[in-house]
């Protein structure tokens, strides 16, 4: 084995071990689910040996993915780095809201934006078409006014808000001076 299967090894051992735990399974659960044994599930999860396509395929079948998702986020574990400048930057041409794509979409299961609302507007969003599991909003600087059918929530730089997954919902700056937050997506 060359030192870089043994990297990709090691990488694969470590992520398997993270989607087993993420799932609560103990090694027993993963061996039933799967087919494959306790005791080979140990030997890969702790880098021992180098699996065989038959059995990661089992392994990732038994996790709800595909063979390629399983290696993908394998890889995607190495780290990955997005410069500011690879960011893309979208405006709304109505309000001039500003979004910047700050992580990759579906990156490790959060999607992260930096919003800049201009001073004395506000954006509003019809019931989505699907349903956002989470949706988390830190505001770095100024106040923003989270505003559903039922209530305002007002938050301050600094502040954490966990929205509600349903409904419309309106993003409003009633302040002189622009806003800025985040908005992490799951």
């Amino acid at each position: 084995m060359t030192t870089k299967d043994s990297d990709i090894d090691t990488a694969l051992a470590e992520r398997l071990r993270v989607e087993r735990l993420a799932r609560n399974w103990s090694m027993q659960d993963f061996a039933m689910r799967s087919g494959v044994s306790k005791a080979m599930i140990g030997r890969i999860e702790q880098a021992d040996v180098s699996p065989t396509a038959n059995l990661l395929s089992k392994l990732s079948s038994a996790l709800g993915m595909t063979l390629s998702t399983l290696l993908a986020r394998t890889e995607k574990d190495q780290g990955e780095h997005r410069t500011r400048s690879q960011q893309s930057v979208w405006t709304d041409p109505e309000t001039q809201y500003l979004r910047r794509a700050v992580s990759e979409p579906g990156a490790k299961g959060a999607e992260i934006a930096e919003i800049t609302l201009p001073a004395k507007s506000e954006v509003h969003f019809e019931m989505p078409a699907h349903i956002v599991s989470n949706q988390q909003i830190v505001v770095l600087d100024g106040a923003l006014v989270f505003k559903t059918e039922s209530a305002n929530h007002k938050l301050a730089a600094g502040d954490w808000f966990l929205a509600p997954n349903f409904g419309a919902r309106t993003f409003a700056n009633e302040m002189q001076q622009p806003c800025r937050y985040l908005i992490i997506s799951q």
